[in-house]
């Protein structure tokens, strides 16, 4: 599995763990998503996103021209989605002390 692949799966899976207990406490920012929450619920949503994003990825796995492009969305998840629900999560943790 080429290791963008990798990257990429593994901010999916903590994008939807993030989301799916931050959500609660935090809300979401994204307006799609929260349409979904509402109309759907939670789980449901981020079931259907995920299974999308991890389906787009296994249908790009073997293309290398698609490498560059797979690159630029781990960096859009990461400045969009893990750096801010991981401050979100330092900033509860050092609330509790």
């Amino acid at each position: 599995m080429p290791p963008v692949i990798l990257v990429n799966i593994i901010i999916q899976l903590f994008d939807f763990i993030a989301t799916y207990f931050g959500t609660e406490t935090y809300g979401e920012f994204n307006p799609v998503m929260r349409y979904g929450f509402q109309a759907i619920g939670v789980l449901p949503t981020l079931v259907l996103a995920k299974s999308w994003a991890l389906l787009v990825l296994y249908k790009l796995r073997n293309r290398p021209a698609a490498a560059p492009t797979l690159w630029g969305l781990a960096g859009f998840y990461t400045v969009l989605c893990v750096i801010p629900w991981t401050l979100v999560f330092v900033f509860y943790l050092t609330s509790l002390s």
